[in-house]
């Protein structure tokens, strides 16, 4: 059996990320994948046996990449805001530096290719934050009602945050980002 050359992977996973970025997951095939990374289309079927699968790994790929990203340096044994703030600092930094793979995480998550079976094992990497927030709203810290809610307002708002620093129109300075987190803050406080 031949041996896969990560370095291929990384290729094709870019190719797709652009090939999203213009035309959509629904857009995407194989053919043009391998054009755009300026491989055969064999060479790719060598490495993911379809797009489904491709975009599959790839977003599983991506969704621990952005986990790492956001729960780096966090300790979940911080007093809650503080803890709640790294959090949100770091996947709002991981947004913006990470603009086109978390494009494709969203869309991904919402298409009609995404598993049961992958929606479980990206819910799973997010266990520490809805733990988190549990224990928040044990203390009487956030407030007690839906974890949906309260990522909607959190992921929606950081979102949106990322949109308007890629388009040009909000820059992210250290007074913004304060701004913005305690803003977050105070709609999901109790």
């Amino acid at each position: 059996m031949r041996v896969k050359d990560e370095r291929k992977i990384e290729v094709i996973y870019q190719a797709t990320l652009q090939l999203t970025q213009e035309v959509g997951i629904a857009g995407i095939t194989v053919a043009k994948i391998a054009k755009q990374a300026n491989l055969a289309t064999g060479t790719v079927y060598i490495y993911f046996k379809n797009k489904e699968e491709l975009i599959n790994q790839l977003y599983l790929h991506l969704k621990k990449q952005t986990t790492q990203g956001i729960f780096k340096g966090v300790d979940l044994k911080d007093p809650l805001k503080v803890c709640f703030k790294k959090l949100w600092l770091n996947l709002l930094h991981y947004k913006v530096n990470h603009f086109k793979e978390s494009l494709f995480v969203e869309q991904y998550y919402h298409s009609p290719y995404i598993t049961l079976e992958t929606k479980q094992t990206a819910s799973n990497q997010m266990l520490p934050l809805v733990e988190l927030l549990e224990r928040g709203k044990k203390e009487l810290v956030i407030k007690d009602t839906s974890n949906v809610l309260l990522m909607a307002i959190t992921y929606g708002f950081i979102r949106q945050l990322a949109i308007g620093q890629q388009q040009g129109k909000l820059e992210l300075t250290q007074d913004i980002l304060e701004e913005a987190f305690q803003m977050n803050w105070d709609a999901i406080k109790a």
